[in-house]
């Protein structure tokens, strides 16, 4: 009988010696579970108020980046409360993502950005982007549902494998 996305997932996190694969893993349950172009997971550290995107679907396109300062924004605010960011077109895009022509470069007009959140602080951010209105509110409701849980898990385990920091 094949496994479904999520026992490939868990077993995956448990057989795991680095955060690439681990990262890889919730990118292959989130392509299965909602559908993704691009997938990017970010380490956030608020105290020094950098961020760092430590995995991507596409490194030619999106690369891995070194630290960059946090923007504060309607995004920053939303998933430092714990909440996740939706948008479903460009237009509600355009004023929380400097980087939106590079995003539309690549297919992309919608997001869904889930808060991993660890001790009551925002530890990370897990990306996905499709195209404009692929992302309608059910299918952000559903993301949450289906990969939070899971992106905390591999948060952690990333973070236990030793993970670059932001």
């Amino acid at each position: 009988m094949p496994q479904s996305a999520r026992d490939q997932f868990t077993a995956t996190l448990g057989e795991a010696t680095g955060a690439a694969e681990v990262f890889g893993a919730l990118h292959r349950l989130a392509a299965a579970e909602i559908g993704v172009r691009l997938f990017s997971v970010t380490l956030i550290d608020t105290a020094a108020g950098l961020a760092r995107r430590v995995y991507t679907s596409d490194s030619a396109a999106y690369p891995l980046s070194g630290t960059k300062p946090l923007v504060e924004n309607g995004f920053l605010a939303t998933v430092r409360a714990g909440r996740m960011y939706h948008a479903n077109s460009p237009r509600e895009m355009r004023a929380d993502f400097p980087d939106l022509a590079a995003i539309e470069s690549l297919g992309c007009g919608a997001v869904i950005n889930l808060p991993v959140m660890v001790a009551a602080r925002l530890a990370a951010t897990v990306n996905l982007l499709d195209a404009a209105g692929r992302y309608d509110p059910g299918t952000a409701l559903r993301a949450r549902q289906c990969l939070a849980l899971p992106a905390l898990a591999a948060v952690l385990a990333a973070e236990r494998l030793g993970p670059a920091r932001p």
